[in-house]
This record gives C-alpha cells, sequence and structure tokens, in this order.
C-alpha cells in the first residue's frame, strides 16, 4: 500500500525519539532550547474524533523543577457534522477536505498563541492509522507554513514525537500492552496536575470520565521532551506509577484488577479506602506522595 511506502530521500532512523522538523534554511539544534529561561510548550494528540491540545508556559531551571502554567488544555473532535460512530465498528470519512478545514479553524481559534510557541510538539501516527496520518501531516504543514510566513523574535522548532518516547524516557512498566500504556499516561498525567496543584486541569479531565488519555499524553509528551533535553522535571518513582499504587493494573497477577474508570475516580477523587487491604495501602501510599512537599 502507498502508506507504508518511505519517502524517497528519508533515511529510517528507529532511534529517532524527537525528529526535528526543518521549516528553515537556518535551523538550530534542539538543544539550544534550554537556553531559554521561559518557554512555550504547544503539546498535541492528532486525531479526528479525539484532538488534543494542550499549552504550557514553562520555567527552564537547571538545577531544580521549573514551574508549570497551563494555557490550553483541550480536545475536540475535527469530524464532519452529524457524524456518528456506530458502537463496535469503524466507519469511513470521506469528507477529508472538512477534517481538514475543521482542524484548522481549530488551531486558528488560538493563533495567537500557537505562533509565539518556543516548541511544537505532535505525536507521530502509525501508517496503518491513515486517517490520523494525514491529520497529523496536515498539522505539521500547518506549523511550518505560520511559522515560515510569520516573524519571530525566536526560533520555534517544530518536533514529530514518536509515540514510544514517553514511555522510554519516563518511569513505566516495560512490555506493557497498547491499553495498559493508555491508564498509565492517565494515571501519571493526573500524579503531574494533582502534585502542580492545577486543578483547574484535573476538572477538565474530570467531564471527560474514561477517555482521559488523549489530554493526558499532552501532559506526558511535555515531560518526555523535558528529560530528552536533561531539564529537571517532576519526580514520580516507578513503584508510584505502577502495580504498587493500584494493585493489579499493570503488574500483578492477582485478581484486584480495576476498570479504568476505577482508577480515574480512585486517582482523582482519592477516594477512601480500608488500610488493612493492599488497594487501601496503596492508595494511602499514593496520598502520602501527593501531600509531600
Amino acid at each position: 500500500m502507498w502508506a507504508n511506502r518511505k519517502p524517497s530521500g528519508v533515511e529510517s532512523n528507529k532511534d529517532a525519539f524527537f525528529t526535528l522538523i526543518r521549516y528553515s534554511d537556518k535551523t538550530p539544534p534542539l538543544s539550544d532550547l534550554v537556553q531559554r529561561k521561559v518557554i512555550k510548550i504547544v503539546s498535541i494528540d492528532p486525531a479526528q474524533l479525539n484532538l488534543a491540545l494542550r499549552i504550557e508556559k514553562r520555567d527552564i531551571c537547571r538545577d531544580k523543577v521549573g514551574s508549570v502554567e497551563t494555557l490550553v488544555f483541550i480536545k475536540k473532535s475535527v469530524v464532519p457534522k452529524g457524524y456518528r460512530k456506530e458502537k463496535g465498528k469503524k466507519r469511513e470519512i470521506s469528507d477529508i477536505d472538512e477534517v481538514f478545514y475543521n482542524t484548522t479553524s481549530y488551531l486558528n481559534q488560538y493563533f495567537g498563541l500557537l505562533v509565539e510557541a518556543d516548541v511544537v510538539l505532535i505525536e507521530s501516527q502509525m501508517t496503518f492509522n491513515i486517517r490520523s496520518s494525514r491529520v497529523m501531516q496536515h498539522m505539521l504543514t500547518y506549523f511550518s507554513t505560520i511559522f515560515s510566513i510569520y516573524p519571530c523574535s525566536h526560533y520555534r522548532y517544530l518536533v514529530e514525537l514518536n509515540s514510544k518516547a514517553k514511555t522510554k524516557y519516563l518511569p513505566a512498566p516495560r512490555n506493557m500492552s497498547e491499553q495498559q500504556v493508555k491508564d498509565w499516561s492517565i494515571i501519571y498525567g493526573q500524579l503531574l496536575l494533582q502534585k502542580r496543584g492545577d486543578f483547574k486541569a484535573l476538572e477538565k479531565l474530570k467531564e471527560l470520565g474514561t477517555k482521559q488519555d488523549d489530554l493526558t499524553d499532552t501532559c506526558v509528551q511535555a515531560e518526555a521532551l523535558m528529560v530528552y533535553l536533561g531539564v529537571p522535571i517532576m519526580d514520580i518513582p516507578l513503584d508510584i506509577v505502577t502495580s504498587s499504587v493500584i494493585p493489579g493494573i499493570f503488574l500483578s497477577k492477582t485478581n484486584s484488577m480495576l476498570t479504568r474508570k476505577e482508577i480515574t475516580e480512585r486517582v482523582y477523587f482519592m477516594k477512601p479506602e480500608n488500610t488493612n487491604t493492599s488497594a487501601g495501602q496503596s492508595l494511602q501510599k499514593l496520598k502520602d506522595f501527593l501531600n509531600k512537599n
């Protein structure tokens, strides 16, 4: 199929977790980003039904964790009006031109913030997911164009992020399934926002019910970039994120598996538990971690 054909002039690099997209003759290395004191990060998880966008302002400190302010944290569908996805079935959307138009209109709502960003992260999509891949490519073209046309006092980096970068650079169990990666993203993202005291963003996640992974992906993508650049981030130990927090969800093979709804409710609301049970002890450990300065 054409979707699997490697473009001419492009070399395969399995280790390229952060691919810098050139739109100018003079492209400084991505590592130069850490020389700035404050940066605006645009983090995007491209899709048609669940296109997630996060814009944050972050202090860059080399010896401590800098503060992070959420400017935009939103998810939107860009499919044509009247589209209905039948449960259990995939439905093709023939009006791809309307999807492109809706995506552009969606981004233009935040044009003032986007055009002044320091770095834009767009998660790469699988080649077999043709429609999401086309949305991703459309967004790369969008940012390449506005960065080329509209001048700015600083260079703006456009980065295509490998989807595996999140679990490579952040505390995560190995060999997780696709579903487990989604649940890990929800837990890690919620913990980040809890520790930062970003309760408005947490309320936004609460509104989404169990489908929070698209937005939390945008949080963890930015964190992964900071680790890649050698910038200190919030310390969230692996055992806090994994099965010691919610027994059975990742590594444990007991019968105490929790649904994603229970995960999101328990982590967010901190529901009281019997501390004599393994789940209660784990949640108490989580509370102690969140309350620690």
